[in-house]
């Protein structure tokens, strides 16, 4: 059988702390994620999952909206050595996730 190839996307969640000031400027938070997938569309997908899953836990953030890129295209601005690393498929940890 044959194996896709994984790439590295670098996946962007936006949430709302329905418990924030509506002008607190930290109102609306984003949390990054690399996650290695076969393609764009799943690696939101999972990511998406994830997001989704910690809104239904704590329902104090809703979940906004999500992006992906390629993690190539992503180098040039975003520093990678801090970012959580997950693969498609894998259920980390809030603490793994850093949210």
């Amino acid at each position: 059988m044959f194996k896709q190839a994984m790439t590295e996307f670098l996946y962007s969640a936006w949430f709302t702390d329905l418990c924030t000031d509506p002008t607190d400027q930290d109102r609306e938070w984003v949390a990054c994620i690399a996650i290695e997938a076969t393609s764009a569309k799943d690696a939101q997908h999972w990511g998406d999952v994830i997001s989704h899953d910690r809104a239904a836990r704590l329902k104090k953030d809703r979940f906004v909206e999500s992006s992906v890129e390629l993690a190539s295209d992503a180098l040039a601005v975003t520093d990678w050595s801090s970012l959580p690393r997950i693969h498609y498929g894998q259920s980390p940890s809030d603490q793994e996730v850093g949210w």
